[in-house]
């Protein structure tokens, strides 16, 4: 809770929290106009009957389709799409925090801002309660994961010539290299390899 303050407070990541929340209520208002689609209505009936699986899509269309009805007893095209728009704004938020990560915060806000305005992501994952909402989300969780794991949080791609992870050959340790120099990925697992 005190990271989630601390980051809240920072003036540099106010741009941040503007965009989410910016996009997240232009996305709300056209989740509370836009009618439903055939789509999902048949996902809402998914909701009303829950199984493992369907035999033409996952069961979490279903459980992001039924948690707005779910959570607010009240069943309207906002609400069934409700769960999608938390996820899609959480799944931006960890796309700034991957490139971020990776290539600086400057590059995470831009990278931000572009998913942010792309109207077939604003409409397609971020309003419409589709499998893709789900799908996202997760992907970009395994991202934001990956590029943790691969090159720590101490380390920024993007600054010193591509990071502390990333280091560059010079002239001396190889003569027959380009003079730009080439990349070398020295990567050290956080876990023990057998």
């Amino acid at each position: 809770m005190q990271t989630v303050k601390k980051w809240l407070a920072d003036r540099a990541n106010q741009p941040v929290l503007w965009l989410l929340l910016g996009g997240l209520l232009f996305r709300s208002i056209i989740a509370f106009c836009l009618y439903p689609g055939i789509d999902e209505t048949y996902y809402y009936l998914y909701s009303l009957h829950l199984d493992w699986s369907y035999f033409d899509h996952p069961v979490l269309v279903a459980l992001t389709t039924g948690f707005g009805p779910w959570v607010t007893g009240v069943v309207s095209q906002f609400t069934i799409r409700l769960a999608t728009l938390i996820l899609y704004t959480g799944s931006l938020f960890l796309l700034y925090l991957t490139g971020a990560q990776l290539f600086g915060a400057q590059a995470g806000r831009l990278t931000l801002a572009i998913a942010t305005i792309i109207p077939i992501f604003q409409v397609g994952f971020g309003v419409l309660s589709l499998p893709d909402s789900p799908l996202i989300f997760f992907w970009s969780a395994s991202l934001c994961l990956a590029a943790d794991e691969f090159f720590g949080r101490d380390t920024n791609v993007g600054a010193k010539h591509l990071g502390g992870n990333l280091s560059v050959k010079s002239k001396i340790d190889n003569p027959n290299a380009s003079p730009s120099g080439s990349w070398q990925v020295s990567y050290q697992p956080s876990y023990r390899l057998a």
